[in-house]
């Protein structure tokens, strides 16, 4: 089996706008691994866009979902993946590992995102191209 595909998006949602970082890694058997066990990445891309109107944590479980649903259709195997979103104090923590089940949640999804929101999203997938797998990853969350 090839590389195990990594991408992930580091998320701020405020009332005047919308910034997005991403970063993508590989992993191998032979991949360096940071102390903690982690893959090291670089957050290399950033992209600003306008603001969003008021939803609720829901989207965040709905992003997941639609990673997973892009992975498959383009052939991929997801591995997993996982989405964080807080707000105050509320949040979300949601994670999936396919397209057919609904992924898990701890939280309150119905709750209001608030003025600014933190939203973190990572996937997993293997038998995908990385730079699709990053595009998946982007356009779920806008």
């Amino acid at each position: 089996m090839g590389p195990i595909a990594l991408a992930g998006a580091t998320t701020t949602i405020t009332s005047m706008r919308t910034t997005m970082t991403t970063g993508t890694s590989t992993i191998t058997p032979q991949s360096e691994r940071s102390s903690a066990g982690g893959v090291r990445w670089p957050w290399n891309r950033t992209y600003t866009t306008k603001p969003r109107p008021a939803a609720t944590f829901e989207v965040l479980v709905e992003a997941l979902k639609s990673v997973a649903q892009h992975v498959e259709s383009a052939g991929g195997i997801v591995g997993h993946i996982k989405a964080y979103a807080r707000a105050g104090d509320s949040f979300v923590h949601a994670s999936a590992t396919d397209a057919q089940h609904e992924p898990s949640c701890e939280g309150d999804a119905s709750l209001s995102l608030g003025p600014e929101v933190h939203c973190q999203l990572v996937a997993i997938a293997l038998l995908i191209d990385l730079e699709q797998l990053e595009q998946i990853v982007v356009g779920a969350l806008n």
